[in-house]
């Protein structure tokens, strides 16, 4: 089943521009986002918030878990990941009657 990676990332204080350029880098992503507007201090981001949003489309979980450890997990600069699965699903509505 192919699932969609929603992988969460907090980078070290003062890192964030070098992490940011070394997603950039990673043509696999099908989408990067930097988080702004956290209300709590950057100090405590690695506990409340996130610095990171980067999005991966992956044949399975086992394919999610290999790229997470072997492509994010060693950039210089990254203190937290967090990542969530989404799978997609049809809903199927009742026909209307008339």
């Amino acid at each position: 089943m192919a699932v969609i990676g929603f992988i969460l990332l907090n980078a070290e204080t003062g890192k964030e521009h070098e992490v940011q350029e070394a997603l950039s880098g990673i043509d696999e992503l099908s989408d990067r986002y930097a988080l702004r507007g956290l209300s709590t201090p950057k100090e405590h981001s690695t506990r409340y918030g996130y610095d990171f949003l980067v999005i991966i489309h992956s044949t399975d979980s086992t394919a999610l878990e290999r790229f997470v450890i072997n492509r994010i997990e060693p950039i210089p600069g990254i203190v937290g990941i967090k990542t969530v699965l989404g799978m997609s699903f049809t809903i199927k509505l009742p026909s209307s009657t008339l």
